[in-house]
């Protein structure tokens, strides 16, 4: 796809005290072939006490990234990890209509700025499609075209229109007395519990949000049929994850342009039962986690923004 013809998106990338992975996800983005073509905004939370100089020290690297067309860094004054990201989404999305997003512990592909931004622009007006996603989970994929969809939101590295993120809300307190509990959790067992307790607000995470939009509206996201993303913060070190290789992949996608997607794409009810089962088998393994007291390793499925 010729990208002379279309904006770019910009790339906006939250962070707060994780450096080493913050420096991976950045060179890893300035390895992209459409790096030298895009606009970088990182939105840099502030400390909480005891975290100054962390933050310091990462803030001082901010100041060294090159390699793109242009680099904002937005330091934040108050610690506030959710308005980081979403004040940082909306401020990007009220200004270029659209966005790609990831979070510091994001690795990329060469190919995935290429991939967002060439499904970005195809699926534009297409009412099905809320959003973009570079990951792919580990399942074999025979796909006509270069992707595949769920109806299942994904945060690690997504692409969205100003138009789709404003389709996703906040989940009513009453939502599990009126959901078809049976479709809901066609994409998994775990979006059961997730809503319930965003409903319930024990948690305010906007990719359980973006789900239940999805579960309203019958919309979907575009996952690539193999991943361009690899998310390195099941290390322990992040917010929502624990330590765990459910998600990882050996390899990530080599092709770098020329991506090819379908109109109207449909759900592929093998692709769908195929996720379904991968997730609810996380699922059981959490639960046996918590039995077995390894509570680190039961937090991997609440990856939440």
């Amino acid at each position: 796809m010729n990208h002379d013809h279309y904006t770019l998106a910009p790339i906006g990338v939250s962070t707060y005290t994780r450096l080493t992975h913050l420096k991976q996800t950045i060179e890893a983005l300035s390895q992209n072939t459409l790096a030298k073509q895009s606009k970088l905004y990182i939105f840099s939370d502030a400390p909480m006490e005891g975290d100054e100089n962390a933050v310091s020290t990462l803030r001082s690297y901010l100041e060294t990234i090159d390699g793109f067309e242009s680099v904002t860094i937005v330091a934040r004054t108050k610690n506030n990890r959710i308005k980081n990201n979403r004040g940082g989404m909306r401020q990007l999305l009220d200004e270029y209509g659209k966005l790609i997003w990831l979070e510091d512990d994001i690795v990329t592909a060469p190919g995935f700025l290429c991939y967002m931004n060439e499904a970005l622009e195809f699926y534009k007006d297409d009412p099905q499609v809320l959003s973009i996603c570079g990951y792919a989970p580990p399942l074999k994929v025979r796909s006509q075209s270069d992707a595949f969809i769920l109806s299942r939101f994904s945060a690690w590295g997504f692409g969205i229109t100003a138009s789709n993120f404003d389709k996703i809300k906040a989940i009513p307190s009453n939502a599990l007395e009126t959901l078809d509990r049976a479709r809901l959790i066609q994409n998994g067992r775990d979006l059961e519990g997730m809503v319930k307790r965003e409903a319930s607000g024990k948690i305010n995470a906007l990719d359980i949000r973006a789900m239940y939009a999805q579960y309203l509206n019958s919309t979907v996201t575009v996952y690539p049929k193999q991943s361009l993303v690899q998310n390195i913060g099941h290390d322990g070190t992040g917010v929502h994850c624990g330590n765990s290789s459910e998600f990882h992949h050996k390899e990530l996608w080599q092709q770098t342009d020329g991506f090819s997607f379908v109109k109207n794409p449909e759900l592929d009810p093998r692709i769908v039962k195929a996720n379904a089962r991968w997730r609810n088998n996380m699922k059981r393994k959490r639960k046996l986690y918590r039995k077995l007291g390894l509570k680190r390793l039961a937090k991997f499925l609440n990856n939440t923004i």
